[in-house]
């Protein structure tokens, strides 16, 4: 089953004097209760987000008595993506802005043949993104809206110290798997990325990295399909940016448009 898709559920419920209400559950919890037979119902909340989701019910007579059926596990999936889908690569010499401290420098060894820099300032790292970062960069793709999207950059510490090696990312539409608004331009919010993937891993020069630290970083979504552009903040200290894409098979693969 795919996100989206309207499931119709169909509880069969008898007793020997008669069967008043029914709940239905979904994830453990009741979502819908039925009065009266027949006992079905056509829900949209238990597909809204992929995942391995259950099902159970509730059924009870005049007496107060209780019945509980078995509690059934449905795998919900993101939809199969368009043909042609696949990685989204951004290089950062297609900046649609530059602001701040971001310089675009000429590198024969970036992504591209060139990277951004935000010369050290001496600064010490904040611990979230800014409303409004007097420094950053903006690149353009299109979203696509219930799309699961991963997240990855390739950078470089400047000396190989971790404390010049990440950023803040920040979106137009950036939502949680449940719907709520995340990562958003302008807002507090951002999803931070480091080259250093965990506490002592070693910098050597470019590196790979998702939003994640010592394991997977959350994916994103969009609540609505546009072309996005994501904002980093730099995190005080420098890191060179070559490419960053956002990667994964659900992902158009065609940049348009400015935010």
């Amino acid at each position: 089953m795919t996100t989206g898709t309207p499931l119709t559920i169909t509880v069969d419920a008898t007793d020997d004097v008669g069967v008043t209400p029914v709940d239905v559950l979904e994830n453990g919890v009741v979502r819908h209760t039925l009065t009266k037979a027949p006992f079905q119902v056509t829900s949209t909340t238990l597909t809204a987000t992929a995942g391995t989701k259950t099902l159970s019910a509730r059924a009870y007579d005049a007496a107060g008595n209780m019945g509980t059926s078995e509690t059934v596990q449905i795998i919900v999936e993101a939809p199969a993506p368009p043909a042609g889908v696949g990685e989204i690569v951004l290089h950062t010499r297609n900046a649609t802005r530059i602001v701040g401290n971001w310089q675009l420098v000429s590198d024969t060894t970036a992504a591209g043949g060139a990277r951004l820099w935000n010369p050290d300032a001496g600064l010490a790292r904040p611990s979230t993104a800014l409303a409004q970062p007097a420094d950053y960069f903006e690149l353009t793709f299109q979203a696509e809206a219930g799309m699961a999207y991963r997240i990855w950059m390739r950078g470089r510490a400047d000396k190989n110290h971790w404390a010049n090696d990440s950023a803040f990312f920040q979106f137009t539409g950036t939502v949680t798997a449940a719907g709520a608004p995340v990562y958003r331009i302008g807002t507090t919010s951002g999803t931070w990325l480091s080259v250093e993937a965990c506490s002592g891993c070693p910098l050597r020069n470019w590196g790979w990295n998702d939003n994640g630290y010592g394991g997977p970083g959350p994916l994103l979504y969009f609540g609505t399909s546009y072309a996005d552009g994501p904002r980093p903040a730099a995190r005080g200290r420098p890191c060179h940016r070559s490419d960053r894409p956002v990667a994964g098979a659900v992902h158009r693969d065609t940049a348009r448009g400015s935010r």
